[in-house]
């Protein structure tokens, strides 16, 4: 399961729940030393928000997003945003799906464009004009 954090509802709602597990900068400094082994002040400055933001911007732009979601989901298993995006969540073609077959979500190719009759009542006439000069 991978979260798609294209979507930036998804990015905000994680922003804040960082925000709300770890209330002061330097609980967020703390979480990111010890599970990311990060020095969080090597890759955001600023206030709690900027930080959370911040954070969550660098961890994209190295695709890691979801080691820090998974870190955050470790340390606080029982945060109600986890709940929210899980169920949002999607299965990437790019993701790397562990366990057993049954782990996999099986989905069924899109369906085909509905097809059009061609019937004389549905074909547009084909017209051909040609504007010929004579001359004199």
């Amino acid at each position: 399961m991978v979260i798609d954090w294209n979507d930036n509802t998804n990015r905000s709602m994680f922003r804040e729940a960082l925000q709300n597990a770890y209330p002061s900068e330097e609980a967020l400094e703390l979480f990111v030393d010890e599970e990311l082994n990060e020095n969080l002040a090597a890759i955001a400055q600023g206030n709690l928000q900027a930080l959370a933001f911040g954070l969550i911007k660098w961890a994209r732009s190295r695709g890691t997003l979801d080691e820090v979601y998974g870190a955050f989901k470790r340390h606080n298993p029982k945060h109600p945003v986890i709940e929210v995006l899980e169920r949002q969540a999607v299965v990437s073609p790019n993701s790397n799906l562990t366990g057993g077959e049954g782990d996999r979500l099986q989905t069924s190719p899109p369906p085909s464009p509905p097809q059009t009759e061609t019937t004389p009542a549905n074909l547009a006439p084909e017209v051909f004009v040609s504007y010929a000069w004579g001359g004199e």
